[in-house]
């Protein structure tokens, strides 16, 4: 137990305490400045804990006092000095500016005079927040403690029992399951009141990544599962090892996972996520994702400098590499896809205006997505940026193949059809906007159509384009529709033409029963339902017999020795069908009369 060391140390404390008071130093004031919530002491209580090497903490609240129990290692000397080490001359830039003089477990200091610790060989109680002396463990229990023991009797000057009782209740049954999500050895937390009860559970198993094990990293990444009384939570976690001040040390990232039709799926979590350094601090990120790193803190651990702090800017950096390089774990590992895009940082208005964290992750995860084949196609494959195009809407995704949008637009892959306005319209916008993705919609298609491109279609290709085009009215009704004048009718004898000229003239008639001068539309085009119903509602209809016969049928006949051409019985049969045609006016059948009467048009 103590010794003279241990009596050496309470001579320094006792000079301490003696020089504050003669300089007027206010413990409490500094205390309150440094600690905005007095409860904030259970997450130093458990830092120190885990600094122990701790497996597992406990909570026991009574209505004057707070236990805290850990099997991490007993407290040492070295312990006893940090945790009442205060500075040497008792002046408040010593109190605030170094954290390693025993600040974090002073924070117990916001809701009783006197903590007491039994550890091991130390049974202290801490007076005048720094003085430690000998307590009796015979209070305690008959048998020795074989874990350590942290009393907080609710006796702070100015803050009644009472009230300290209902702020550490109401912490305790606050705690949250992320608490342990980070913690390299706690794997259970437990808490209990006069009126409940909780616990808190992690484990971990690793996961099936070919990339990591290829890059040798598989014991960076694993899955972490998080159970409590009501609720489990599950998160991928990566890792990084980085190298501080000769230090080894890491930053991590943890995607919340969910499930989804029964497919587990990375899903995001509030925007408003608080950076981690070890435990949540006051930091708001904006990510959808959780972030961890060895950052520095401000002396309370509630916040941390960014914009001033050369070491805090090269953890960042180094934060930023990691989301980067987690895409390509979380592609190996199956969960890319358009949902785990959405959370990603991609919002630019963000990245002006919600701090340095949001905007070099931003930066670092653009440059990835360009460089490296993440993003997911329709065919479920991935590819770059510059290689793809969006679709306004899955119809041109099963319409238009690859070799199709590789001749009209010179790109590769059409992206997930599920990346449209009304879904996803923020990363719908990121991709326009930093990646120069264009969105094609019909109209943009029907723009790049060519006699070339329509020719290498089958006639089952032009069945289901003319049914598409019944959807597309805007692109064929008269007059601006940009697909009259374009070469989209294949015609009997396999060429193709515009149905009209540029002056609104049929240039294409459907067909007939009988042959036509006209230029008509294929007869097979025609059989299907939907493809015959757009050729009439574009305006094609059967040819003029009366006008035919007119223009190129009578005047074969009319010269002084007409020759008889294998044409000559179509020509009879189309004269005989015009004179039976009722609906033919009678004025043309004499005009027809007429004609033939001056045409050598029998065959002798």
């Amino acid at each position: 137990m103590p010794n003279k060391e241990f009596e050496k140390l309470v001579q320094e404390r006792n000079e301490w305490v003696r020089l504050s008071k003669k300089n007027k130093f206010d413990f409490d004031s500094i205390l309150a400045e440094i600690y905005t919530d007095p409860s904030h002491f259970i997450y130093e209580i458990l830092q120190n804990a885990e600094d122990a090497s701790a497996k597992e903490a406990r909570f026991e609240l009574f209505e004057d006092r707070l236990d805290i129990y850990h099997n991490g290692t007993d407290f040492n000397f070295k312990d006893i000095e940090g945790v009442t080490g205060i500075g040497n001359s008792g002046k408040k830039e010593d109190l605030t500016s170094i954290g390693k003089f025993g600040v974090g477990f002073k924070s117990v200091l916001a809701v009783t005079d006197t903590p007491r610790i039994y550890s091991g060989e130390y049974s202290i109680e801490i007076k005048d927040f720094v003085i430690p002396s000998e307590i009796d463990t015979n209070e305690l229990v008959k048998e020795p403690l074989k874990e350590t023991l942290i009393r907080l009797p609710f006796n702070h000057k100015s803050r009644p029992k009472e009230e300290t009782f209902v702020l550490v209740s109401k912490k305790l049954k606050n705690i949250g399951l992320e608490t342990i999500l980070f913690l390299k050895n706690i794997e259970e937390i437990k808490w209990k009141t006069p009126d409940a009860n909780g616990h808190y559970l992690k484990s971990s198993e690793p996961l099936n990544c070919s990339l990591c094990q290829e890059k040798n990293i598989k014991n960076n990444i694993k899955k972490v599962i998080l159970v409590s009384s009501n609720i489990d939570e599950s998160y991928i976690v990566i890792s990084k090892p980085i190298k501080i001040s000769d230090k080894d040390l890491k930053v991590e990232i943890a995607y919340k996972l969910s499930k989804q039709n029964n497919k587990e799926i990375v899903i995001p979590e509030s925007d408003n996520s608080r950076l981690v350094v070890y435990f949540p601090t006051e930091k708001v990120t904006y990510l959808n994702f959780l972030i961890q790193g060895p950052y520095k803190t401000t002396s309370n651990r509630e916040n941390i400098p960014l914009e001033d702090d050369e070491q805090n800017k090269v953890i960042l950096e180094e934060t930023a590499n990691l989301v980067a390089e987690s895409l390509s774990y979380i592609k190996d590992l199956g969960y890319l896809d358009t949902n785990f895009l959405n959370l990603l940082p991609i919002n630019f208005e963000w990245k002006e205006k919600k701090g340095p964290i949001y905007s070099v992750i931003y930066d670092k995860v653009k440059n990835k997505l360009l460089n490296e084949e993440l993003l997911p196609t329709s065919d479920n494959k991935f590819t770059k940026a510059t290689d793809a195009l969006l679709a306004r809407g899955k119809e041109l995704t099963e319409f238009l193949d690859i070799d199709d949008i590789r001749q009209l637009f010179s790109k590769q892959h059409w992206l997930d059809a599920n990346i449209t306005q009304d879904k996803t319209r923020e990363l719908r916008d990121y991709l326009i906007r930093e990646f120069e993705v264009h969105e094609i919609d019909f109209e943009k298609f029907s723009k790049e159509i060519t006699y070339d491109f329509l020719k290498t279609k089958s006639d089952e290709w032009m069945i289901d384009f003319y049914s598409r085009l019944l959807n597309q009215e805007s692109l064929w009704r008269s007059p601006a529709g940009i697909l009259r004048t374009k070469p989209i009718i294949r015609l009997e004898n396999g060429e193709l033409d515009a149905p009209f000229n540029n002056d609104g003239k049929n240039l294409v008639y459907l067909p007939t029963e009988i042959s036509s001068k006209y230029k008509t539309v294929k007869k097979s085009l025609t059989e299907n339902e939907n493809s015959l119903k757009f050729l009439k509602e574009l305006g094609l209809k059967e040819p003029d017999l009366f006008a035919e016969i007119n223009e190129f049928i009578i005047p074969k006949y009319q010269s002084s020795n007409p020759i008889k051409d294998e044409g000559y019985f179509d020509d009879i049969e189309k004269i005989l069908k015009a004179y039976e045609d009722e609906n033919l006016p009678e004025k043309d059948k004499t005009s027809l009369g007429e004609l033939l009467k001056s045409s050598s048009f029998i065959d002798s």
